[in-house]
C-alpha cells in the first residue's frame, strides 16, 4: 500500500534480500567471467575480499553459486565450450529506459535471457513475466535471426522458463543439493 511504513523486521528481511543478491550477482560474474569450466570457486576469504562483505555473506553467495553451477541443466549457460558468447550484468537501453540483464547467452539458434533469484514465488509471476518480456523486446532488434528464451534461475539451482510458450515448470535435470531446505 503506497505511503505504508515498513516495519523494522521487514526492512531488514529485505536487506539482507538485497546483499544476498548482490553478492551472488558479484560473484557469479567474477567467475563466469574467467571462461575456465568448470568454474572455480574460491574459498570463503577471497569471495569476502573480492566482494567487500562479511564472511557471512561470502559463505552465503558461494554456496548460492555453488548449487546454481553444480546443476546440468545449467551447464549449457556457464561452460564456455557450450555457447557461442555471453554477457554478465549487461547494460541495454530501450524505449529510454536502463535495464540491466542478468546474464545472457548466445547459442547458434537462440539466445537465452537469465536472470537471477532468490527464488520464485508464484504472487510474483506476473510481474517476473513481464520483466522478462521487457529484456526480450529490448534484444529483438539485435537478435532478430534468433528466438529469445527467457528464464528466472533460482539460488536452489533451480531454471523457471518464463517466455511466450513457456511455463513456469523447473527444467529436468535439476539436482537439489539441499539448500533449498535451508532458505
Amino acid at each position: 500500500m503506497p505511503g505504508a511504513a515498513v516495519s523494522p523486521a521487514n526492512a531488514e528481511i529485505s536487506s539482507v534480500a538485497i546483499d544476498e543478491g548482490l553478492a551472488l550477482h558479484g560473484l557469479l560474474e567474477r567467475i563466469t567471467d574467467s571462461g575456465v569450466w568448470p568454474a572455480q570457486l574460491p574459498d570463503v576469504a577471497t569471495v569476502a575480499r573480492w566482494l567487500a562483505c562479511s564472511a557471512d555473506l561470502a559463505q552465503v553467495a558461494r554456496t548460492q553459486a555453488a548449487v546454481i553451477l553444480a546443476q546440468p541443466a545449467l551447464q549449457r549457460f556457464f561452460d564456455p565450450a557450450r555457447y557461442r558468447a555471453a554477457r554478465n550484468e549487461m547494460d541495454v537501453i530501450a524505449d529510454g529506459r536502463l535495464m540491466r540483464l542478468d546474464r545472457v547467452v548466445i547459442f547458434d539458434d537462440e539466445v537465452w535471457v537469465l536472470d537471477y533469484k532468490r527464488a520464485f514465488l508464484d504472487v510474483e509471476r506476473a510481474k517476473y513475466i513481464a520483466q522478462l518480456a521487457q529484456y526480450r523486446a529490448a534484444l529483438q532488434p539485435v537478435f532478430h535471426d534468433r528466438k529469445l528464451r527467457s528464464a528466472l534461475i533460482t539460488v536452489d539451482g533451480q531454471l523457471w522458463e518464463l517466455g511466450q510458450d513457456a511455463a513456469a515448470q523447473p527444467l529436468p535435470e535439476y539436482i537439489d543439493v539441499g539448500l533449498s531446505r535451508q532458505l
